[in-house]
């Protein structure tokens, strides 16, 4: 089941809130279903940006992390301009605005406290499994885009990740268009920051590989053919985009256990070890 448009659906903006001069230039808004983020198609990081948002929202509420709803906004009666004099087009990609968030401040202070502290292996197979950038592209960290949530009336936090648009990139190049042999077989790991390595365990990295073994290309498929056509991904991009997210999945289950965590069980094989 697709989730754009499930949990929150703004049908009218109704007020400029603030403009983010950061490379894609969203701007919070307030909107009938409340304030979010809006992201512009035409941002200076162009289509593939918006594309990348949606394609790894849709991925990563499947992979069972805590995205924050999302949707596609088709139009506004009030004009939106991003810096520059740059107008806002639609359809538009809205995430909503989360409550009672902090970043992530690069330590182990709230790890002990989280709801589930799988979240963290599977964070790491996802950011490894999409080459995240943005987030963690080696030798480099940028924690404003992991979040740490505590949920109303909830003494434990939530790891909440944001901010998709750099995903399936090549050298700092969006590959989401078309199929890359050398990106699907990339052996690098995304996202294992020094406080994330007291939290993984063989059991919650298995649990998050063998998720990831019973991703189906027809809900691929379903993901890629969701993107508005305004956004001109085209259907041959499309069949490129759906081939790179099954294959690089399929090689991210084949590799990644032993480079996260020492000699790792197997799924299927060691659960009962």
């Amino acid at each position: 089941m697709l989730m754009c448009g499930t949990v929150c659906r703004p049908r009218t903006i109704t007020r400029e809130i603030e403009r983010h001069t950061a490379a894609s230039q969203v701007i919070l808004v307030d909107t009938d279903a409340g304030l979010g983020y809006l992201k512009s198609p035409n941002n200076p990081m162009g289509p593939a940006s918006v594309i990348a948002e949606l394609v790894c929202a849709e991925l990563g509420t499947w992979f069972g992390l805590n995205i924050p709803p999302f949707s596609i906004i088709a139009d506004s009666q009030i004009e939106l301009v991003m810096s520059g004099l740059r107008r806002v087009e639609y359809p538009s990609f809205f995430s909503k605005h989360i409550e009672s968030v902090m970043p992530f401040d690069g330590t182990d202070l709230f790890l002990h406290k989280l709801r589930n502290s799988d979240d963290i292996a599977k964070l790491i197979i996802f950011d490894t499994w999409v080459r995240n950038f943005d987030r963690c592209a080696p030798g480099m960290r940028n924690f404003d885009n992991l979040l740490i949530c505590k949920p109303s009336r909830k003494k434990l936090y939530d790891l909440v990740p944001i901010d998709h648009g750099q995903c399936f990139v090549e050298d700092g190049d969006f590959i989401i268009s078309r199929y890359d042999a050398i990106v699907v077989r990339d052996e690098t790991i995304f996202g294992v920051f020094p406080p994330f390595r007291g939290f993984l365990t063989h059991d919650s990295v298995r649990r998050a590989v063998t998720k990831l073994q019973s991703l189906d290309r027809s809900f691929v498929e379903d993901v890629v053919a969701s993107v508005p056509a305004a956004w001109g991904l085209g259907p041959n991009a499309s069949a490129s985009l759906t081939d790179l997210i099954c294959d690089r999945a399929a090689f991210v289950v084949e590799t990644i256990a032993g480079k996260i965590v020492t000699s790792p069980r197997l799924p299927g094989v060691d659960e009962n070890d």
